[in-house]
């Protein structure tokens, strides 16, 4: 006789939404964080911060955390960074634009307090 639950139903909806969100491209503490409200962030990160993949760096943390926005590289040398999303997590981010990718040098970050634009993903504007 066949059982009239699958194992999959047996442990519920919480080990199923884990599970998915493991396999998922976006982390499952992203996904929690999405039912926060926004905030959002303008930073000019300086230093040695152009041809050593600050931007491709940025970019990938900023997925990791479930943050939308986009990074670009300006004349004077610094690179811009638009972050937006749950709080805990633009927050993160400016954390690591502190320090950056192992191959930056981070000399400042200057952060400015904005509205959020409702952007959905985080990318590279060139």
């Amino acid at each position: 006789m066949k059982p009239t639950t699958s194992p999959r139903h047996a442990r519920g909806a919480t080990a199923c939404s884990l599970r998915d969100a493991a396999k998922s491209s976006v982390s499952f503490r992203a996904r929690y964080l999405l039912h926060v409200d926004p905030i959002a962030r303008r930073a000019v990160v300086r230093g040695i911060v152009q041809g050593v993949a600050f931007r491709w760096y940025t970019k990938e943390r900023a997925r990791e955390l479930g943050v939308a926005g986009w990074v670009r590289n300006l004349p004077d040398g610094s690179v811009e960074v638009w972050a937006e999303g749950p709080a805990p997590a633009v927050e993160d981010l400016l954390k690591w634009l502190e320090r950056g990718p192992p191959s930056a040098r981070v000399e400042g970050v200057a952060i400015a307090d904005e509205s959020p634009s409702g952007s959905g993903r985080f990318e590279v504007r060139r």
